[in-house]
């Protein structure tokens, strides 16, 4: 990258080598995106007021996997600067161009999820077989999903590891709005269950716990709570969470064979309170500085009020008072112009009443 921006530099400017086709820029384009639960969601810039986009390339639904086409038109509004979700399913990665009814230029863009890998300690183990299986789950909106299932087994005498990045990038992910990991795992010897953090640098300063494998498929619950570093500490916070990490564990002696199958891996949160009109949920970050959150899925078309609460039962704001349609928010409190201080968020949804406590520091 370095010599091709110095042999622009030094050919000073930029000229085109078409003969036959005029490059142009779009004027429907995409400004930022992710994929993430089985769809792009996408901040587009509509300049020309454009009411549909045709989506045209091609995708693999599992690392390695082959490529498949991908073609769907959307409808989108013909404000400029607009978000919209387009359903494509599963996918691992994809390659497309997005063009729209009033501008021929294309807008071309790749976009992929995390990637499941595995690493070893050469001399001292051996990865066999390594296999990722596409995602077939119905999602729960209620979870963070990590899409796609896999397992690897081989022999290990120190250390080898399977793991899934969260993001391409390997950027962090805020999980402040979950308490535990969940995943089917089956398979042989001692495994060791780790979340890598952005924030931490010390490999052994990463939080953990060791599960134990045999031949049934279980379901692990992993509390975040229950995590500890390899010193013995508590305290990790899940709002830079970089990987998942499956270490099965040698004897540091002899080799010894290890298998490891794992499915359904995802975070949830288990204080989340369902009743008929709605479902709530924690507000997160929680203790906050500047700005908490809570997300609130409404079962069917009712009136919300959402008011803060001091510890005297005072209402000091009302950050909501309408009528809301079947669906999930988020409701934000700026809490920087109240003292720090414990509150209580209180929520009625119809004839529901959830009310969560919060701690907003300086």
């Amino acid at each position: 990258v370095e010599d091709i921006l110095e042999m622009m530099e030094q050919a000073g400017g930029i000229s085109f080598r078409n003969e036959d086709i005029t490059p142009a820029i779009p004027q429907v384009y995409v400004h930022s995106g992710r994929y993430t639960q089985g769809g792009l969601l996408l901040n587009i810039v509509n300049k020309v007021g454009a009411d549909k986009i045709t989506i045209h390339g091609s995708k693999t639904i599992v690392e390695n996997g082959p490529r498949k086409p991908m073609n769907l038109t959307v409808d989108i509004p013909t404000d400029e600067f607009i978000e919209i979700f387009v359903p494509t399913g599963f996918i691992f990665d994809a390659g497309f161009s997005v063009r729209n009814n009033k501008d021929n230029a294309p807008d071309v863009l790749y976009y992929a999820d995390g990637a499941w890998m595995f690493d070893y300690d050469p001399g001292n183990a051996f990865v066999t077989s390594f296999e990722t299986v596409a995602e077939t789950a119905e999602l729960n909106p209620r979870d963070y999903k990590v899409e796609r299932d896999a397992s690897f087994n081989g022999s290990v005498r120190t250390w080898a590891s399977m793991f899934r990045t969260l993001s391409p990038r390997n950027a962090p992910v805020d999980l402040t709005g979950y308490d535990q990991v969940v995943f089917n795992a089956s398979g042989t010897g001692r495994v060791e269950v780790m979340l890598a953090k952005a924030g931490v640098n010390s490999w052994a300063e990463q939080y953990r716990t060791t599960i134990t494998l045999s031949q049934n498929t279980t379901e692990y619950v992993v509390k975040f709570n229950d995590l500890i570093n390899r010193e013995g500490r508590a305290g990790f916070t899940p709002e830079d969470v970089v990987s998942v990490i499956f270490n099965p564990l040698g004897n540091g002696n002899s080799a010894s064979a290890f298998e490891v199958n794992i499915s359904n891996l995802h975070f949830s949160n288990a204080n989340f309170v369902v009743k008929p009109n709605a479902v709530f949920y924690p507000a997160y970050p929680n203790p906050f500085r500047n700005r908490t959150h809570m997300d609130l899925e409404v079962t069917y078309d009712n009136p919300v009020k959402v008011e803060v609460l001091n510890v005297f039962g005072q209402v000091v704001e009302v950050i909501m008072n309408e009528e809301l349609s079947a669906g999930t928010y988020k409701i934000s409190w700026e809490g920087g112009r109240h003292n720090p201080g414990v509150y209580m968020l209180r929520v009625n949804v119809g004839a529901d009443i959830y009310t969560t406590k919060v701690i907003h520091q300086r």
